[in-house]
């Protein structure tokens, strides 16, 4: 009796510990979850706080800039920096609003112009906004010519914005159906084709088609400043062949001098 009484009792221990095993793993698992969850909640609070302490910093950045901007409104850092922070939270309508207010006192200030391609790049490749291509493409060529065609503020720029500078061809194309005789369009795209030419980028047919623009400018705008330029700037962009080239289709072996004359500055 005493033997069998030993053995269940064994038996009794083995299930109990196998049973408290068990429910031991459960409660393991319960915790575990328990403090995913807790975890979790934590991670996002800190966030939430984090975010907003961050959001709040940036209230009064724009706060104090405001205020700056009432005692000295002509004050170029106070502009950038409450630009800067609504382009950080991406307000990009607020953003512009205070560049162009800039602008509008300061029209050739750099900041703001480089601040100002950040919206317009945002505009034109988020929302296709074509009216933004265009302003990104006017103002690229006022910082290249503020910074006297510095090669590494171009470089800069197309690298800013690939698409704008050199993907942008369909869009001059669909604006020149509707407007073919257009001078800036005709010179923006002029322009656009030639930087592929300075960095090596062209395509096969970009040199024909830079012939046709140009000599499509000389015959309707033939003293515009705009014709002169693209001439100019072609020109110097293309190899020594090219240039032979070019030289006869427009007709003007004064390139070679890099003096074009008998235009007016308009």
């Amino acid at each position: 009796m005493q033997a069998i009484r030993k053995t269940g009792i064994s038996r009794d221990q083995r299930q109990y510990k196998m049973m408290k095993s068990i429910l031991l793993k459960r409660r393991n698992e319960q915790n575990l979850a328990s403090k995913k969850v807790l975890t979790g909640l934590l991670e996002k609070h800190m966030k939430e706080h984090f975010e907003s302490k961050i959001y709040e910093r940036l209230e009064k950045a724009v706060e104090l800039a405001d205020i700056i901007i009432s005692h000295d409104d002509a004050n170029v850092s106070a502009y950038c920096t409450a630009a800067e922070t609504y382009i950080f939270i991406d307000d990009m309508d607020k953003a512009e609003g205070y560049i162009d207010r800039l602008l509008e006192k300061k029209p050739d200030e750099l900041d703001a112009l480089f601040l100002k391609l950040i919206v317009l790049e945002n505009s034109y490749i988020n929302n296709a906004n074509y009216n933004a291509f265009i302003r990104f493409i006017d103002i690229s060529e006022q910082i290249r010519f503020l910074h006297n065609n510095d090669p590494e503020i171009t470089m800069y720029l197309i690298n800013r914005c690939p698409k704008a500078m050199m993907g942008g061809i369909p869009e001059f194309n669909t604006a020149l159906e509707i407007e073919p005789d257009n001078k800036s369009l005709l010179y923006r795209k002029g322009i656009t084709l030639t930087l592929r030419f300075e960095y090596g980028m062209e395509n096969p047919e970009d040199f024909n088609e830079i012939v046709r623009i140009a000599t499509h400018l000389k015959e309707m705008y033939p003293e515009s400043r705009m014709t002169r330029t693209l001439i100019e700037d072609s020109y110097n962009a293309f190899d020594i062949r090219n240039k032979r080239i070019f030289r006869k289709a427009m007709d003007m072996p004064e390139l070679h001098q890099n003096n074009v004359v008998g235009y007016e500055s308009r």
